[in-house]
Formats: structure tokens, sequence, C-alpha cells
């Protein structure tokens, strides 16, 4: 079984906007790889200045995927779960009424607002509000 960090809804909106700017980040780099990793370029002439341009491809390539794993750490070690870097969702270990749930966040949002099953994704998020209330009716 992996060992999660946990987060109350409290503790997962108090590292939001640490997780918020590493995101951001983590986007911008993941755009940018995409690019550098398209690129593609043959020196069929073997000419030098070619070969300069091609190696400082790699090394700015190679530059921003140390920077995105870098990034990445720090996430985790926030404890949050980085679902889609596309979308920027972003998920967080929690406990309800005993039951591992997931708090949900997309970026752009200004807080944690919903949630999920663990088996569920972000196309079943629920409003926290509803978990208040499940806890207030038991």
């Amino acid at each position: 079984m992996a060992n999660h960090i946990y987060h109350d809804l409290d503790s997962a909106r108090k590292v939001l906007p640490e997780v918020r700017k590493l995101m951001n980040l983590l986007m911008g780099l993941h755009r940018s790889l995409e690019v550098l990793d398209g690129i593609e370029v043959e020196n069929e002439s073997d000419d030098p200045k070619l070969e300069v341009t091609i190696a400082e491809l790699n090394m700015e390539f190679h530059k921003k995927m140390y920077l995105y794993y870098t990034y990445l750490r720090k996430l985790v070690a926030l404890g949050a779960i980085v679902k889609d870097l596309d979308m920027g969702l972003v998920d967080f270990y929690s406990k309800h009424n005993g039951k591992d749930i997931l708090l949900c966040w997309m970026y752009g949002e200004e807080e944690i607002s919903h949630w999920h099953s663990t088996t569920d994704g972000f196309d079943e998020r629920m409003p926290i509000d509803i978990l208040e209330k499940k806890s207030r009716t038991r």
C-alpha cells in the first residue's frame, strides 16, 4: 500500500498558494517540453554551426526536464497529486467518515471547492458542501 500524504480541507487550502505557483511553472515547462520534443533536426551536411544549435536545443530540453521533475517532486512533497497538466488538475488525499476521498482543484479556481471518490475522476467531482452536509446528518 502506498504512503499518501493526507490533508483535511484546511491544510489543503493552506498549501494551495504554493501548489498554484508550482503548477503554473510546471504547466509552462510541460508546454515548452512538448515543443522542444517535437523539433527534429538532421545535420546531413555535418555543418558544425548546426551541430552547436542541436547541442543547445538538447541542453535546453534537459535543463527544462530537470526543472520539470524538481517542481513535480516539490508538489508531491506537499501532498499534491498532479492528474492532468493540460487542464491543471490536482488532487489531495483526504478522509471523510473514515474513507479515502480526493479533494479536487483545477488551476484557475480560487480555492479547493470539490471532491470525488478515489475511483472517480474530474467528471464526477462534487461540491465540498456536500461533504459538510453528509457530516452533519451522521
